[in-house]
């Protein structure tokens, strides 16, 4: 079974309930796709691509978790940060993590 990263530093996710979870590193509140195991490595695929800066390559595989599931809100967020290429980058004098964004529309 494939475990969903943090969408803001690829961490692991802490579940606080069906559909929210914490980062252990970042501490960011994160809602989950709505999703089963079937297209989940999928998600994670996606989502790594999306945190390597590979924005259509993700595009195209958040698109096939569409397929499957047209109504989870999640993959959709996620397609809108890989269109305006967003990625979080590490600020160095606090550790918080800033959106950075790497395309325009």
């Amino acid at each position: 079974m494939s475990v969903i990263r943090c969408q803001v530093c690829g961490g692991k996710l802490i579940l606080q309930n069906n559909h929210l979870a914490v980062c252990e590193n970042c501490d960011s509140l994160q809602s989950l796709p709505r999703i089963d195991g079937t297209v989940q490595s999928t998600y994670e695929r996606a989502n790594h691509n999306r945190c390597n800066k590979e924005f259509d390559r993700a595009i195209d595989q958040f698109n096939k978790v569409l397929d499957a599931y047209p109504q989870d809100a999640a993959t959709y967020w996620q397609i809108v940060l890989c269109k305006f290429g967003v990625y979080y980058e590490k600020d160095p004098r606090t550790g918080d993590y800033k959106p950075t964004v790497h395309r325009m529309m």
